[in-house]
């Protein structure tokens, strides 16, 4: 990801962060950074440092489907936001996983927003 698009995908999260945060007194949101490997970061982490590297995005799904089945039960929101970069081999993984995300939020909300870091709100 060039510094233009990581700079458009920050600014997209932060806008929309903030407007969940205005929106709903009582929201936890999870930040998940990955390239080829996927961690839970801190909001300053999220927005202001960045990492570089090949990019698995499957690893971010496993990452989010492991903190919904430690955490959260109902209200979840995904939100997901890329170059559309992808080592072709993990292109497979990646869709059935975030088929899977898709399931576990559409159940529970009767629909999804999946915008092409993955991130977690719970409301």
């Amino acid at each position: 990801m060039d510094q233009t698009r990581k700079y458009l995908a920050r600014s997209f999260f932060f806008l929309l962060y903030q407007f969940v945060r205005y929106k709903y007194e009582h929201v936890e949101v999870i930040f998940i950074a990955h390239t080829t490997e996927a961690k839970e970061v801190n909001e300053d982490e999220f927005f202001y440092k960045g990492e570089s590297g090949g990019i698995y995005i499957s690893s971010g799904c496993d990452k989010t489907l492991e903190i919904i089945e430690q955490r959260y039960m109902w209200n979840i929101y995904a939100f997901h936001c890329s170059d559309g970069d992808n080592w072709n081999d993990d292109n497979p993984k990646a869709v059935e996983l975030a088929k899977e995300i898709r399931e576990i939020c559409s159940k529970v909300l009767n629909h999804i927003l999946i915008i092409n870091l993955f991130q977690l709100l719970h409301v």
